[in-house]
């Protein structure tokens, strides 16, 4: 019988039959043939693995071939069925589940998608705004010996709202040695300083080495490592979980971190160096709370790669320091910068700079006052390191009422 044409989406289908005698080069008899016609560039051109290349005469003549061999007559004169071999006829039902898989709805062939393991593990809500705590791969000791933790904490305060940009301005935090970033959340009231400066910003607090008196970074010191994080930290923020739990705070939508802030405690200082170096993400302004006990020449050339210019646009140094090394430090650090021709303010008496000279200048090199311990928090230096920052509000503030004359040195909280 002469092969019937039959029109698809995708091409056109031949259909047949045959009654070929059942032998070892034969196919059973009665066996129904499908040959098929992709068009050019379809998906069942794709599924068939013929190339672009290949014309629409030449896959007819390759895929029909046998059905259109004629009849030929036996030996008394009857007339006998083309005989198909066995290759012809396991590509024509090869063709045939093709067809049959084109004509189905993809949802019903197409391989089911897995579900994807949420990144979120906890979430906490107070006042203040809404704590996340995410598991991710990119977190610096994720997977990584001897620590293999991939804890990252995240504060997102209660005012805060997206921008219709969609960009998400973050403070970075890095905590230093023999603690853990929850135990640093709390000591030194991060979330408190953050919220207090009304800045429209996230916290983000990641692991580092677990209760150890180590500088590393672990994959923060990678190239690029930086930018994989805050990657994948704007998508674990997408996450249902997440979006749930943020309410009207909710980071959905968000397409990447905007302005970022770096803030280092001590052995921090390390892991900001290598982010500055090669974390593959334009970091704004750094803060050190006693902090520089090495890397003076990355941070001396971070602050020069946007000498001269103002407001977000320049490199915003703050370091702080108490007594010893970081003094020391800090101070060759200063006048390494002022040598060079970079602005730069010297508090030795806390509390003698204003605010709008905190505001204003590219570094800032001031002595604490306070213990090693408490140089973050005793006199809400990070808050007020925010509050001088480029970060933008949405919220009033009366910080700058007395933005003249020496700054007043709160208490925490």
């Amino acid at each position: 019988m002469q092969p019937r044409r039959e029109g698809a989406a995708d091409g056109e289908a031949f259909l047949g039959a045959t009654d070929c005698p059942n032998t070892d080069e034969t196919a059973n008899p009665g066996a129904a043939i499908v040959a098929f016609l992709p068009r050019t560039g379809s998906k069942a051109q794709q599924m068939l693995g013929v190339g672009a290349e290949v014309r629409p005469t030449e896959v007819l003549g390759d895929r029909m071939a046998m059905l259109r061999k004629p009849a030929s007559a036996g030996q008394d004169g009857a007339r006998q069925a083309p005989v198909l071999g066995r290759r012809a006829l396991l590509r024509a039902l090869g063709l045939t589940c093709a067809i049959g898989l084109l004509g189905m709805p993809e949802k019903l062939w197409a391989a089911p998608k897995q579900e994807t393991q949420s990144k979120v593990s906890k979430t906490e809500q107070s006042t203040l705004g809404t704590t996340i705590w995410l598991g991710l791969e990119h977190a610096p000791f994720a997977g990584l010996p001897p620590y293999n933790d991939d804890t990252v904490i995240v504060f997102v305060p209660s005012y805060y709202r997206l921008p219709k940009n969609g960009m998400i301005d973050a403070v970075l935090h890095f905590h230093g040695h023999n603690t853990t970033a929850e135990h640093a959340l709390e000591q030194s009231a991060l979330r408190e300083q953050l919220a207090a400066s009304k800045q429209n910003a996230i916290l983000v607090v990641p692991q580092g080495p677990i209760n150890q008196p180590d500088s590393a970074g672990g994959k923060l010191e990678q190239d690029k490592g930086l930018r994989k994080l805050l990657r994948e930290l704007t998508s674990a923020l997408g996450e249902r979980a997440a979006t749930k739990a943020l309410g009207p705070a909710s980071c959905k939508g968000a397409k990447a971190v905007g302005m970022l802030c770096l803030s280092a405690h001590s052995g921090g200082f390390h892991v900001a160096a290598a982010c500055l170096l090669r974390g593959g993400h334009e970091v704004s302004e750094t803060y050190l709370f006693d902090a520089l006990y090495g890397d003076s020449p990355a941070f001396q050339a971070w602050v020069l790669d946007r000498k001269g210019r103002h407001g977000r646009d320049r490199h915003k140094l703050i370091s702080y320091f108490t007594g010893g090394k970081t003094r020391d430090n800090n101070l060759t650090l200063y006048t390494a910068l002022r040598t060079l021709g970079v602005e730069c303010l010297l508090e030795e008496q806390p509390g003698a700079l204003s605010r709008a000279q905190l505001t204003k200048t590219t570094a800032a090199f001031l002595s604490a006052g306070l213990s090693h311990a408490d140089v973050t928090f005793g006199h809400n230096n990070l808050r007020d390191c925010l509050f001088a920052s480029g970060l933008k509000r949405t919220v009033p503030s009366d910080w700058f009422e007395a933005a003249k004359g020496p700054r007043s040195l709160d208490a925490k909280g």
